[in-house]
């Protein structure tokens, strides 16, 4: 897979967990969903260029 099919795919991931996070658990703060997405985005990208 392309390094832009795998960004895509995880900012897809991203909008749908803040969408699912706001109509499922209104208690969580944008702010952690904000902090989840940004590690799991450096995470990815970490993977993908050690690769």
């Amino acid at each position: 897979m392309s390094l832009d099919g795998l960004l895509f795919l995880l900012l897809s991931g991203c909008v749908l967990l803040a969408r699912w996070g706001d109509h499922q658990a209104r208690q969580l703060r944008a702010g952690s969903l904000l902090v989840a997405a940004v590690t799991t985005t450096n995470a990815v990208l970490r993977l993908a260029f050690l690769k």
